[in-house]
């Protein structure tokens, strides 16, 4: 199954990127650990967190270093665009829910409405292992915001759906 995901994966990527951009190579991953943990440009740290998500949805076991950064980057990045782009690439990369799932949880409260959406997404690739967040996720579906009320939706049921699996 992860196989066919894979394949599926990269033709993804490979027709949603025309202009021949790269797949992030295995020898970039601590580059951009080193620049999410320690560049003072928030662009930085978003394109490296960007940049470990999609080389961990093709292969998570290449990326398991990034993991406590990324965790580390959606709890207290000073940058939204930090905070999202981390908990984008921990919903691609999918790691040990037990760890993941609480800080993406946590993420459902922050300021920002991009970070909030993030980890909505993310908690929803879990599936069944982010049961625990149901609560959060149907607080948030109460709400007014539109975006974040859909969001908060389409994890639910990606969660419920795969909890009847």
């Amino acid at each position: 199954m992860r196989v066919a995901m894979v394949g599926i994966t990269l033709l993804a990527l490979a027709l949603l990127n025309p202009l021949g951009a790269q797949l992030p190579k295995k020898e970039d991953i601590p580059k951009n650990i080193h620049l999410l943990k320690t560049s003072k440009v928030a662009t930085e740290r978003a394109y490296a967190a960007d940049q470990l998500g999609l080389r961990g949805q093709v292969r998570s076991t290449d990326v398991k270093e990034a993991i406590e950064p990324l965790l580390e980057a959606v709890k207290s990045d000073a940058s939204p665009t930090v905070r999202r782009a981390a908990a984008k690439a921990i919903g691609q990369i999918t790691p040990d829910a037990e760890k993941a799932v609480p800080i993406l949880t946590d993420a459902l409260k922050d300021m920002a409405k991009d970070v909030r959406m993030a980890a909505a997404g993310a908690l929803a690739s879990f599936g069944n292992d982010a049961r625990s967040a149901l609560p959060a996720l149907r607080d948030m579906a109460a709400g007014k915001d539109k975006k974040l009320s859909n969001a908060a939706k389409m994890a639910i049921r990606s969660i419920s759906r795969k909890n009847n699996q």
